[in-house]
C-alpha cells in the first residue's frame, strides 16, 4: 500500500513545531532511540523559548545535545520551511551528527569543503545541512553565492566554545613563509629593539619560547607593510578566505611573532561580514557545562539575555565516571617520558588514547608505539578501529572536541600538557594574566572537553592522566578550578586525595601505585565505586549557572566598541566601553587594566598622544600589557614591603592544594639553566624570586630601563643581570657596563637602600677590575639555589594552602638558609679579576 501521509509529513506543512511531538512522528531506524530525561526538560524549554533569536543551551559531554540540537533545527524548519543549519568544529564531529540524524529518522546532508550547492532537500527545507565552522566562516563562502544564497532560518553552533576557536581562526592569517618572515623582521626591528630588547633578541636567533607582539601604535605607520607582506607571501587560500575578512580590521590588528610565523588576527571577529550567520533568524549556541559564556558575546556577538539567560536542565546520573590522576605529583621522576612508557605497556590491557596539542608532539607518541592519525580520513579510521577493539593505542593531535570515544574503545586518556590552540595569539594570552571574554577560559574549555572523550554516558568509566607538571599545577589553581564544572571539580578534588594515597603507600613504590590506582578504576573494584558514589555522585549536581551579568555585558561593550572604532566612530567606541566600565564600577586590577588598552588601541588613529596616556595608565597596573614607548616608573614603589614569610604564603595561597605548588615549581625552574634563551631565563628567575620571598620584578622588560631581575626583601635587593647564554671564560667589558647600569639605576631609585649587584653568569673571573661587591651565580650556585627553593616548595606541601602561619614560614625560611645573608654566603662568589 501506498502511504501518501508520508509525503505529507516530507513536504513540512503537516509536521508538528513542537520538538517532543515532531520525535513522536518520526520514523526512528533503532527501536530503542528514546529521549532521556535530560533531553526531554532540554526540549521544552527550548520550545517555550522558541521566539527568542539567540539562546544558549549548556548540557554536560554525553548527554545528547546533537540529538536535541537536530530536533530543535527540525522544528524550526517545519514551522517556516526554511533551511536550517548545523555547524561542527570538524569533520568528525559532523559525521556523528549525521548518524544520529539517521537514527532519528531525520533527513540531514552534509554540505562539505568544495561543493558548490547543498542538496536540493536541504535548501527546500525538507532536510538539515550539517557542516563545519569553516565552511561557512570565510570570505567566500558558498552560502552567500548568488546562486545559493542561504539566511537560515534556524542555525545550530555545536560545541560553541570550541567553535569561537574555528570563528578566530576564519579571522586570522599566518605568513610562515621564511624570506617574508625574515624580511618583515628586518621591516620593524628598529622599532622593535627598543620595546623589548631581551625579547626580540630571542626572536631574531629563533628561540621557540619566545611570542612577542607587536604594539599597536605603531601598526598604523606599519599598514603598507603589513598589506605588502599579506600580498607578497600569503598563500594564495589566505589571500581570498581570510585577508578579505581583516582587511578592514587592519588599524586595530594584532600582530604577533615568533617560531618563524607573523600572525595577524582582529581583536574581536568581525562575524557581521558573514551575511548567513549574522541575519540568521535563530541561533542555537549549545555548549559544555563551562561557567563563563561571554565568549560567546564577545567573540560571535551572542545576544546578552541569552548569555545571561542559559537553559540548564538539570540531570540526575551525572556525566559518567572519571578518576583523574596526576602521576608527576606522585613522583616528579614519573614524567612525560616515562608516561610514554607507560602508556605504551599498559596499552597492552587497556586502550589508551592521548590527546596533544600539536602534529609533532603527537608524533612523538609514534616512537612508543601509539598510532598518530593526521587527516580526516585517518582520525575518523583510528576510531573506528578504536571502537572495534583493532587499535588501542593512539594519539591525536587538536582534537578536544569532536571525537567520541565511548566504553572499551578508551579507558585510560592522557592529557598531554597544558592544552594549547594553534594560534600565536592564543597561546601568547592564555599564558599571560586572564583574559575577560574567556582566552584563559577556553584553556579550561578544552582541558573538560578532552576529559569528556572518553566519558560518553553515565554508566562510562575511564581514568584521565594529566600529563607533565604544567598541567598538574594549572588545574590545581584556585582560579581555574572555580571556571569548572562542579562535578569536575568533585573528580580533580577525589584525584588529589588518591594522590595523597599513593605517595603515602609504604609498602608500595610510586609507578606501583599508581598501577594499583588505576586497576582500582577499570577493573570496577567495589571500594572505589563506593567512593565515587560518596565524593562525587552524592554530590547534588548543580546546574551550570548562567553568565556573570557584568563580565557580560563588559564583553558585550566591548564588541560593539571595537565595531564603532572600525566604522570610524573612535568617540562613540570610547564613550561606549567607558560607559560600560563606569556601570560595573571597574576602575581597578587587571582587567580594569585591559580594558584601558582597549581603548588606547581604539584610540591610537584619532589621538595618538591621549592613546599613548591611556596605554601608561594601563601599564601602570599590569605589566602584562604592552609597555607604552615611554613608562614613567613610580619609585621607590610599595616602601613597605611585606615580609618574605608574608609573600611566601601569597604564592602558595594560589594553589588548592600543596602538591600543585610542587608542580608550578618544577615545571617554571626547568628553564633555570646555563644555555636557554634570555626571556625564559629571565622569567625563570622573576618566578624564582617569588618563590623565596622577595618582591620580584623585571625592570628592563617591563620599564625599558634597568635590570634584568630585581629581588627586594625587606633589608636587602639583589640587583641581578642574567648572562644564561654567555659562552666566554670571563665577564667582558659590555657585560660590566651592564651591571654597572643597573647598579647605578637602583641607587637613584632607591638611594641609602641596602643592595648587592648579581650577575648569574657561569664564572666569578673578569677581564677588568669588578664594580663594588659584585656577586656571581655559577653553575653549582644556581643548582643549589634550585634545590633550596625546591625543598621550600615540597616542605610547604606538607601542609595545604591556609595551614601555614607566618611565623612558621619564617621558621622554614631560616631553617633552609634562604635569608639574603644565607644566600650571599652560600650561592654567591665574589667576582674577581683574571690574572694575565
Amino acid at each position: 500500500m501506498v502511504d501518501l501521509r508520508k509525503l505529507l509529513s516530507k513536504r513540512g506543512g503537516g509536521q508538528p513545531t513542537d520538538p517532543l511531538q515532531l520525535f513522536e512522528g518520526l520514523d526512528r531506524k533503532t527501536s530503542h532511540v528514546n529521549l532521556r530525561p535530560f533531553q526531554v526538560a532540554a526540549l521544552k524549554e527550548l520550545h517555550k523559548r522558541r521566539d527568542e533569536r539567540d539562546l544558549v543551551l549548556k548540557m554536560p559531554t554525553g548527554s545528547g545535545k546533537s540529538t536535541v540540537g537536530l530536533l530543535y533545527l527540525k522544528a524550526h524548519m517545519a514551522a517556516t520551511q526554511g533551511v536550517g543549519v548545523y555547524l561542527c568544529p570538524n569533520l568528525q564531529l559532523a559525521d556523528q551528527v549525521l548518524v544520529e540524524a539517521r537514527r532519528l529518522g531525520l533527513d540531514a546532508h552534509p554540505y562539505a569543503s568544495g561543493e558548490p550547492h547543498p542538496h536540493a532537500d536541504c535548501l527546500s527545507g525538507q532536510a538539515v545541512i550539517v557542516c563545519t565552522y569553516d565552511k561557512l566562516f570565510n570570505a567566500r563562502t558558498t552560502f552567500s553565492r548568488q546562486d545559493v544564497g542561504i539566511v537560515p532560518t534556524a542555525l545550530v553552533l555545536d560545541d560553541a566554545h570550541a567553535g569561537v576557536e574555528e570563528v578566530r581562526d576564519a579571522f586570522t592569517l599566518r605568513i610562515s613563509d621564511p624570506e617574508g618572515v625574515t624580511h618583515f623582521i628586518g621591516e620593524i626591528d628598529g622599532v622593535m629593539v627598543k620595546h623589548l630588547r631581551s625579547a626580540w633578541r630571542d626572536i631574531r636567533e629563533g628561540d621557540p619560547r619566545v611570542l612577542i607582539e607587536v604594539p599597536y601604535w605603531h601598526l598604523p605607520q606599519l599598514g603598507d607593510r603589513v598589506e605588502a607582506l599579506v600580498r607578497k607571501y600569503a598563500t594564495g587560500a589566505d589571500r581570498d578566505l581570510r585577508w578579505p575578512l581583516i582587511r578592514a580590521s587592519l588599524p586595530f590588528l594584532r600582530v604577533v611573532i615568533g617560531r618563524g610565523v607573523v600572525e595577524l588576527s582582529t581583536e574581536v571577529p568581525l562575524v557581521r561580514e558573514i551575511r548567513p550567520y549574522h541575519e540568521a533568524a535563530h541561533r542555537l549556541f549549545m555548549s559544555g557545562t563551562l561557567s563563563d559564556d561571554s565568549v560567546l558575546v564577545r567573540e560571535l556577538g551572542c545576544e546578552v539575555a541569552a548569555a545571561l539567560g542559559p537553559i540548564t536542565p538539570s540531570k540526575e546520573s551525572g556525566i559518567g565516571e572519571r578518576m583523574i590522576l596526576a602521576p608527576t605529583l606522585i613522583d616528579r621522576e614519573m614524567n612525560r617520558e616515562w608516561l610514554m612508557m607507560w602508556a605504551a605497556s599498559r596499552s597492552e590491557k587497556d586502550a589508551v588514547v592521548v590527546l596533544c596539542s600539536s602534529a609533532a608532539e603527537a608524533k612523538e607518541w609514534e616512537a612508543h608505539g601509539a598510532a598518530a592519525p593526521a587527516g580526516h580520513a585517518d582520525v575518523a579510521a583510528a576510531v573506528r578501529d578504536l571502537r572495534k577493539g583493532d587499535l588501542r593505542f593512539a594519539a591525536f593531535a587538536q582534537r578536544f572536541d569532536g571525537i567520541d570515544l565511548p566504553d572499551d574503545a578508551c579507558r585510560i586518556l592522557v592529557l598531554d600538557g597544558i592544552p594549547r590552540g594553534q594560534g600565536l595569539t592564543d597561546e601568547m594570552d592564555s599564558s599571560s594574566s586572564p583574559r575577560d571574554g574567556g582566552v584563559r577560559n577556553r584553556v579550561v574549555y578544552r582541558i573538560e572537553q578532552g576529559m569528556g572523550r572518553a566519558v560518553r554516558s553515565s554508566a562510562d568509566y575511564a581514568v584521565v592522566v594529566l600529563g607533565g607538571e604544567a598541567l598538574a599545577s594549572f588545574v590545581s589553581k584556585t582560579d581555574v578550578r572555580s571556571q569548572m564544572s562542579d562535578e569536575v571539580q568533585a573528580q580533580l578534588t577525589l584525584g588529589k586525595e588518591l594522590i595523597d594515597l599513593a605517595r603515602g603507600a609504604e609498602s608500595a613504590s610510586g609507578e606501583e601505585a599508581f598501577d594499583e590506582l588505576v586497576d582500582n578504576c577499570l577493573r570496577r573494584a567495589g571500594v572505589w565505586k563506593d567512593i565515587y558514589i560518596q565524593r562525587v555522585r552524592n554530590r547534588v549536581p548543580n546546574p551550570p549557572k548562567g553568565g556573570d551579568p557584568v563580565a557580560v555585558n563588559l564583553a558585550d561593550a566591548e564588541r560593539r566598541s571595537l565595531v564603532q572604532a572600525i566604522d570610524g566612530d573612535a568617540p562613540a567606541a570610547v564613550d561606549t566601553l567607558s560607559k560600560a566600565l563606569n556601570k560595573a564600577k571597574l576602575d581597578s586590577g587587571p582587567s580594569y587594566a585591559r580594558y584601558l588598552q582597549v581603548l588606547g588601541r581604539m584610540t591610537v588613529g584619532s589621538d595618538p598622544d591621549e592613546a599613548m596616556r591611556i596605554q601608561r595608565k594601563a601599564y601602570a597596573i599590569s605589566h602584562r600589557l604592552l609597555r607604552p614607548t615611554e613608562v614613567t616608573a613610580l619609585r621607590p614603589r610599595d616602601a613597605a614591603l611585606a615580609s618574605a614569610a608574608d609573600n611566601v604564603l601569597k604564592w602558595y595561597g594560589q594553589f588548592a592544594d600543596g602538591q600543585g605548588a610542587v608542580a608550578e615549581a618544577a615545571s617554571r625552574l626547568m628553564d633555570l639553566y646555563f644555555g636557554v634563551g634570555h626571556v625564559a631565563f629571565e622569567d625563570a628567575t622573576e618566578f624564582l624570586g617569588a618563590v623565596l620571598g622577595a618582591q620580584s620584578e623585571r625592570p628592563e622588560r617591563d620599564e625599558g630601563d634597568g635590570p634584568d631581575n630585581l629581588w627586594r626583601w625587606r633589608d636587602m635587593s639583589w640587583v641581578i643581570e642574567c648572562k644564561s647564554r654567555s659562552e666566554t671564560d670571563a665577564i667582558c667589558k659590555r657585560d660590566m657596563g651592564q651591571i654597572t647600569l643597573s647598579h647605578s639605576w637602583f641607587e637613584r631609585n632607591y638611594p641609602g637602600a641596602p643592595v648587592t649587584p648579581v650577575m648569574v653568569i657561569d664564572t666569578a673571573l673578569a677581564d677588568l677590575d669588578p664594580i663594588d661587591h659584585l656577586r656571581t651565580i655559577e653553575h653549582e650556585g644556581l643548582a643549589e639555589l634550585k634545590d633550596r627553593a625546591t625543598q621550600l616548595v615540597g616542605r610547604l606541601a606538607a601542609r595545604e594552602p591556609g595551614g601555614w602561619s607566618r611565623k612558621d614560614v619564617a621558621l622554614l625560611l631560616d631553617e633552609l638558609r634562604l635569608s639574603p645573608t644565607h644566600l650571599h654566603e652560600d650561592v654567591t662568589k665574589q667576582a674577581r679579576r683574571r690574572r694575565k
